[in-house]
């Protein structure tokens, strides 16, 4: 199962917490987070002025015996107390634990359907 994720950051540093321990990061890149899932960056955009944003483009990819409540918590995790927004299949969502897992768990049921 997939599902789109859209980080929009003024932090630099996201994408390479969001993959680390790789040393670099562009399209392409793959990384195992917990929960039995694998986040891969589609696309990353930005500005090239201080402080401007940058747009990561990612794709949640899962199985069956996918935790979503461990991402929920890992990727909350590394959102808390930056300016960042989320977007979870378009769908803006608040950096709050409950809220990720709660926007991620309707679109699963929504995928199985």
């Amino acid at each position: 199962m997939r599902i789109p994720l859209s980080i929009a950051s003024s932090d630099a540093r996201l994408a390479f917490e969001l993959f680390a321990p790789a040393k670099s990061v562009g399209e392409g890149a793959t990384a195992e987070v917990p929960g039995k899932a694998t986040i891969a960056l589609s696309s990353w955009y930005g500005a090239k002025a201080f402080g401007a944003q940058e747009v990561l483009n990612l794709v949640l990819e899962f199985g069956k015996d996918v935790s979503i409540a461990l991402f929920a918590s890992w990727l909350y995790d590394k959102l808390k107390g930056r300016p960042v927004k989320l977007r979870i299949d378009r769908t803006e969502v608040l950096i709050e634990e409950g809220e990720i897992r709660r926007v991620l768990t309707e679109r699963m049921e929504g995928e199985e359907k």
